[in-house]
């Protein structure tokens, strides 16, 4: 009976040593991943795209006598305060550039002394930042002769419209804008905004 005693001491013992003796082990399983720079859009095209579009339409360009409309300005504005253009870059301070092109008539390659079938104009954009601010980049069609390119100062900002355009400057090319525009069903020019992370 005393060994059956001893034996079981000796067992009881031996487990208290080896539960002694464990030591706690940890581990560690790391997560990683990325975000490259790139600029999205997110309203103004397709969600998560690299194009935004939208249209201005001044309708008759010409006034009674055929010459530019003086409230072509006006019409430009009210117009382009109806686009909703927002981009967002992964990246901060990206870089912005503005071209303007002449609104020119499609059907008709050239215009003859006292007439024209260019009107030439300046296209402002704002672009929003956070936490605060806004920069303009203009860029006008006749006396520029490449785009205007400008790296923000922040990033631009989120949850909003955030890409803001009017125009100025509306003419044709002789002074006093007496030109008699040319008749064409078509006229179009274009204002090419990019947006480009920075690397």
């Amino acid at each position: 009976m005393k060994k059956i005693i001893f034996a079981a001491l000796a067992a009881s013992s031996a487990l208290i040593a080896t539960s002694a003796s464990a030591q706690v082990v940890s581990g560690d399983v790391t997560i990683t991943g990325s975000v490259a720079p790139k600029c999205l859009v997110v309203t103004g095209g397709v969600p998560a795209s690299a194009n935004f579009a939208g249209t201005i339409a001044l309708g008759e360009l010409s006034q009674a006598n055929g010459t530019l409309r003086t409230d072509v300005e006006s019409t430009f504005d009210t117009a382009a305060n109806g686009l909703a253009f927002q981009v967002v870059c992964t990246s901060g301070r990206p870089t912005v550039t503005v071209d303007a092109n002449a609104i020119a008539a499609q059907n008709v390659a050239t215009a003859p002394a006292g007439y024209a079938r260019l009107v030439h104009y300046t296209a402002n954009v704002t672009f929003d930042e956070t936490p605060s601010g806004s920069e303009l980049v203009s860029n006008d069609s006749l006396t520029n002769a490449a785009a205007t390119s400008l790296q923000l100062a922040n990033r631009l900002a989120s949850g909003a419209t955030n890409i803001h355009i009017d125009g100025a400057n509306f003419r044709t090319p002789t002074a006093g804008n007496t030109d008699i525009l040319v008749a064409d069903v078509s006229y179009e020019g274009h204002i090419l905004i990019t947006i480009s992370p920075t690397a």
